[in-house]
């Protein structure tokens, strides 16, 4: 038994000699990834980004944070709250003092004093002027991370349209308003097609995050690349499109566009 249990700590040699290493066999097989997408990311990137891309997608997620709910909390009562969280150099962003802690789980997410989703939602809404009065609408075909930052920027009784592309969001959404109490959301489910039958007039302020490939889903499901196929990045790529000219139309003069998607593929973005 010893012997058996033995042979399986000995050091294995998986990818083929006859394989040049750094080539894109070499690569694919190395991080787990289908040769299509080394392919498409050293078109995208360039060999050295890429390389370093493909090494994060093993490595601890880091596109995530946790959001402090600032309408409900402050910084220093939230890190006398939770003392084993520590503050960012980012503003009201926290970090875990130990590794093994898990922030969507954690009780600061579960009591609304907390937020974990990805950092640019925050980044990007620092460089806005919201101002809610004028008008906001959202359509999302992904995720409602926004409807989170809103909340914490201006509390529950903002105003906006939130236009979802599917069944899952519109729930999703719906959860989130009776949770923070987000009286003033009309919601509404539609394609991307139709935002004009949703919106009654133009907005100051249109966030669009559309239907897309989700290849950021791979940092914490490796097995994202079983039901991703190369032939789905053209349907993905041209609902982007349509979706950014169609919410352009929902805004007013001087008015802003915001544009969020969740990829690691530069052809979308």
């Amino acid at each position: 038994v010893e012997q058996f249990i033995s042979s399986f700590n000995d050091p294995k040699d998986l990818i083929p000699e006859d394989i040049e290493y750094g080539s894109k066999k070499f690569l694919s097989l190395r991080y787990n990834l289908p040769m299509w997408i080394v392919n498409l990311w050293e078109k995208n990137c360039g060999p050295f980004l890429a390389k370093k891309q493909f090494r994060s997608l093993s490595s601890k997620n880091l596109y995530s944070a946790l959001r402090i709910n600032t309408y409900c909390i402050s910084d220093e009562e939230f890190f006398v709250k939770y003392n084993d969280l520590i503050p960012s150099e980012i503003k009201h962003i926290a970090l875990a003092k130990e590794e093994n802690i898990n922030l969507k789980g954690h009780q600061a997410v579960r009591h609304s004093d907390g937020f974990v989703y990805p950092l640019g939602y925050k980044l990007m809404c620092e460089e806005l002027d919201i101002d809610p009065l004028r008008g906001i609408a959202i359509y999302n075909g992904c995720s409602n991370h926004i409807l989170k930052e809103l909340y914490a920027i201006l509390g529950p009784f903002f105003k906006a349209d939130v236009l979802c592309n599917n069944q899952s969001t519109l729930v999703e959404a719906e959860t989130l308003k009776n949770r923070y109490h987000l009286e003033g959301l009309s919601l509404y489910e539609c394609p991307h097609t139709a935002m004009l039958t949703c919106i009654s007039k133009p907005v100051h302020t249109m966030f669009v995050s559309p239907e897309n490939s989700h290849f950021q889903s791979l940092i914490d499901s490796p097995e994202y690349f079983l039901r991703c196929k190369q032939e789905d990045l053209d349907k993905f790529i041209q609902i982007e499109k349509e979706s950014i000219l169609e919410a352009s139309k929902q805004v007013e003069d001087g008015g802003e566009l915001i544009y969020f998607v969740p990829t690691l593929c530069k052809n979308e973005t």
